[in-house]
Order: C-alpha cells, then sequence, then structure tokens
C-alpha cells in the first residue's frame, strides 16, 4: 500500500473538481492526480517482489556516489517501461504543502481513495510513480481554489495509509 512520509516532493499534475452521488445526494468530491520521482524501492510497497522484476544489478556501486536503489539497472531495456497497478485503496490521510510549510500552506484531507497508480520505471533505479487521490471530505472553496492555481506545482505531501481496524 503506498505511503509516502512528511515532506515528500512532488508534482500535482492535474486538480479535477466534481461532483458524486451519496444515495440521491450530489456532494462535492476532488480528484487530484500526484507524481513522485523516487528510487524503485517504491514498487515494493505496492508488492515486495516488483523492483526485482523490473530491475536487476550488473554493476558494483561506486565510491562517492549515493545509491539510488540496491538494483538499479532496467532487466528489459526494452520493454515500455509504463505500467499500472489496478488496485484501490480508501481511508488515507492526505497533506499537501504548496508553500513555505507550516498551517497557512498546507491543505489536509481524510479519507481519500488512492487509485490510478502509475509509474514509469528508468535505467538508474529511479522510477516516476502517479497516483489519484479523490476526496470528498474537508472540502472548501478555498481549498479547490488554491489547488486549482498550483496545477503543475512542486508540493510536499505526506500520504497516510488508513490505520489498521478503521
Amino acid at each position: 500500500m503506498l505511503q509516502f512520509p512528511e515532506g515528500t516532493k512532488a508534482k500535482l499534475s492535474h486538480v479535477n473538481p466534481r461532483s458524486e452521488r451519496n444515495g440521491e445526494t450530489l456532494i462535492p468530491a476532488l480528484d487530484l492526480r500526484l507524481e513522485i520521482e523516487t528510487g524503485n524501492d517504491v514498487l515494493a510497497l505496492l508488492d515486495p517482489k516488483l523492483p526485482a522484476t523490473f530491475y536487476e544489478s550488473r554493476q558494483a556501486q561506486l565510491n562517492g556516489v549515493a545509491r539510488v536503489a540496491d538494483n538499479a539497472e532496467l532487466k528489459f531495456p526494452h520493454l515500455d517501461p509504463a505500467a499500472k497497478w489496478d488496485e484501490e485503496s480508501s481511508g488515507f490521510r492526505l497533506v499537501l504543502d504548496y508553500g513555505l510549510g507550516g498551517k497557512k500552506s498546507s491543505i489536509e484531507f481524510a479519507d481519500c481513495r488512492v487509485h490510478r497508480i502509475s509509474w514509469v520505471a528508468k535505467e538508474g533505479g529511479t522510477v516516476t510513480i502517479a497516483f489519484t487521490a479523490s476526496c470528498t471530505r474537508d472540502l472548501t472553496p478555498a481549498k479547490v481554489g488554491t489547488l486549482g492555481m498550483n496545477v503543475q506545482a512542486d508540493v510536499f505531501l505526506q500520504l497516510e495509509p488508513p490505520k489498521v481496524g478503521t
């Protein structure tokens, strides 16, 4: 299950305000598409076997060069490096910091659904992983407007998975 600690740099690539049916009632909803460039170990959050599926190690670690991942070379360099993960989970807490940090530049959502997970595997041990967070709670015009004005901007996010037993 995806999770990112506080302060993870991401790009807010798309914001989609919409409505969603809750029985007979329409309620406001918001889809946020986020992209993160990180080490391929993030794939192990989805399944521990995924990093070894796409990557292998053919070269020794160079002294003085920071290690991005244990296995950094693409196993199949001619395979389309884009992949999708067909899983969705609900109950995530999402915090987006779009400014200088602190409460005044942070937007928080509870009980978000995370879905449409995809990634592009890259040589060198990095992946660009993307996902959509769909939120229906804690929406205000100010939050939606602020996020809409920050499309394609870098933000810092915190994504906490649902608590066990809730």
